[in-house]
């Protein structure tokens, strides 16, 4: 069985596709909406597109502090290129704190999970985080619905 950095890894390798724009994130953000209505998650959801954040939907039972944490977890992915879990787990593999090892403030980024780099050929276009489930629960909330919407 993979291990949970090689999992993680894996994850990484889902792409949106080369015609991916606003109106792809637009259907991203509405798609996890309605999946996560249907799960009744209280979770806030936010789906980014070349560094603009073209959907947001705050459910009953996520806070405010959901969407400091998204903003948090969207900044470490846009500095990085990959996801806010495979940034910690990496780190953790090697023993070291991201916060640490790049001079970058706690309180501005969270190696979280639960916020997945949207990628296609050129590279990362845009991001889809979670915030108001555990960490990997968040995780795999975008992972699977990334994987269902992109199948669809």
């Amino acid at each position: 069985m993979l291990d949970k950095l090689e999992l993680v890894q894996t994850h990484e390798q889902l792409a949106v596709g080369d015609t991916w724009n606003v109106s792809s994130a637009l259907a991203l953000g509405e798609f996890c909406l309605e999946r996560a209505r249907s799960n009744q998650l209280p979770i806030l959801i936010m789906v980014r597109h070349l560094g603009q954040s073209v959907f947001v939907a705050a459910l009953p039972g996520s806070s405010p502090l959901n969407e400091h944490w998204a903003m948090r977890k969207i900044r470490l992915v846009e500095l990085f290129g990959k996801g806010s879990m495979l940034v910690r787990l990496e780190h953790e593999a090697a023993g070291n704190s991201v916060y640490v090892k790049h001079s970058i403030p706690e309180e501005m980024y969270a190696a979280v999970g639960g916020a997945i780099a949207l990628r296609n050929t050129t590279g990362v276009v845009g991001v889809l985080v979670v915030s108001g489930l555990d960490q990997f629960s968040d995780h795999m909330f975008c992972v699977d619905a990334l994987t269902e919407f992109m199948g669809a």
